[in-house]
């Protein structure tokens, strides 16, 4: 429910300890004023900036922002992550009550930037799935680094 309907730090905190329940090696960063997450895994390397808005779809603002957080993690550490963001629009309304999540220009701009674009409904349900031992956290991380502008409802819900 948390996933669902919570807004700003809060969702962070929840994003968090979803991947840490669903055996990523993620850490929680919000508080040092870059992205929110990260994940450091042998072959997968990620960061993740998690927003919310109330009755709204999410803007090109966030999809930028990842992009330059994911370039100051590459210039620092030599290592190129993945972008993703995870995003809980239209939080104050009724899921079936939600529209498109992103915004045209986001898309287009997470489409070049590489950069996966996700829904926290789409988190909840892929959480769903692992905790009832549909899909294996491998899946979900190749899901991740495969998916370039918006994940499609179709990959969280079926193999």
């Amino acid at each position: 429910h948390k996933l669902l309907y919570f807004k700003h730090k809060y969702l962070s905190e929840i994003v968090f300890d979803v991947l840490r329940k669903m055996g990523f090696n993620a850490k929680y960063i919000e508080e040092e004023g870059y992205h929110d997450i990260e994940i450091n895994e042998d072959d997968f390397t990620a960061v993740i900036e998690v927003t919310s808005s109330g009755n709204n779809w999410i803007n090109i603002n966030k999809v930028r922002q990842i992009l330059d957080f994911a370039k100051k993690f590459e210039d620092e550490r030599g290592i190129k992550p993945k972008p993703i963001v995870i995003a809980n629009p239209y939080a104050d309304l009724p899921i079936s009550e939600r529209d498109e999540p992103f915004t045209k220009k986001a898309v287009e701009t997470a489409k070049r930037g590489g950069v996966c674009l996700m829904t926290s409904y789409q988190l909840y349900v892929l959480f769903c799935r692992y905790f009832k031992e549909e899909i294996t956290k491998n899946y979900i991380k190749e899901l991740l680094k495969d998916t370039v502008g918006v994940l499609p409802d179709e990959k969280a819900k079926n193999n």
